[in-house]
């Protein structure tokens, strides 16, 4: 899956686009370049991820995210091909609302090569820890 001419992922939440960094930074970064005043040590219930869809627009997608918890900021999503894997940060527009569910939609323009397989991964964050699927 290709990235955008400026090598992020274009992101959008309830139709409204949302920062997005670049790739290859992980947890502890995206917990740092949103919230620098966390604490370093996490403590408290992980979020989980409930379910994930896909859907494939053209030569895009659409991935949407369902989290429970609370406090969602942000999230990690990982793509791979192969044995490599990248990832987009991108942070939600919702800081530190307080509900029970996000949703986050996420588009990725460029090719989808043929014949290749593709896997994702997510990581969500909040104020008291990282969860993954």
């Amino acid at each position: 899956v290709g990235t955008t001419s400026t090598g992020q992922f274009k992101v959008t939440y309830d139709g409204q686009e949302t920062a997005c960094l670049d790739w290859g930074i992980d947890a502890d970064d995206l917990r740092n370049a949103i919230d620098p005043m966390l604490p370093s040590d996490f403590a408290g219930p992980r979020l989980q991820v409930q379910k994930t869809t896909i859907t494939s627009p053209g030569n895009g997608f659409l991935y949407y995210i369902h989290f429970i918890g609370k406090d969602v900021f942000g999230n990690v999503l990982q793509l791979g091909v192969a044995d490599v894997l990248d990832g987009a940060v991108c942070s939600g527009p919702d800081a530190g609302a307080e509900h029970t569910v996000e949703t986050y939609t996420y588009y990725q323009g460029g090719q989808l090569e043929p014949g290749t397989d593709y896997y994702i991964r997510v990581r969500a964050i909040n104020s008291v820890g990282v969860g993954e699927p």
